[in-house]
């Protein structure tokens, strides 16, 4: 997983492993709610979505991935006064 914010990066935009490059008419949270469309691109356009897009990966930060199951680590025991 990676970040980045630059705002070219949007949801609008699927990219398959393959390549292959969709577009669609409204945001993913608005898909079954809106009316929207599911577009492919003509070679060119989809050409140069990939192109961006690979860049955009390549210069966003990695993210870490955690654990969710592995929780917080456990807090010290309090230090015993003798």
């Amino acid at each position: 997983m990676r970040a980045t914010s630059s705002p070219e990066l949007h949801d609008r935009r699927i990219i398959d492993a393959d390549g292959d490059v969709r577009l669609l008419g409204s945001s993913v949270n608005g898909v079954g709610r809106n009316l929207t469309a599911i577009m492919k691109p003509d070679a060119e356009v989809t050409r140069l979505y990939r192109d961006r897009y690979e860049s955009l990966w390549k210069n966003a930060t990695v993210v870490d991935p955690k654990n969710p199951a592995a929780g917080a680590p456990p807090a010290p025991l309090p230090q015993q006064n003798s």
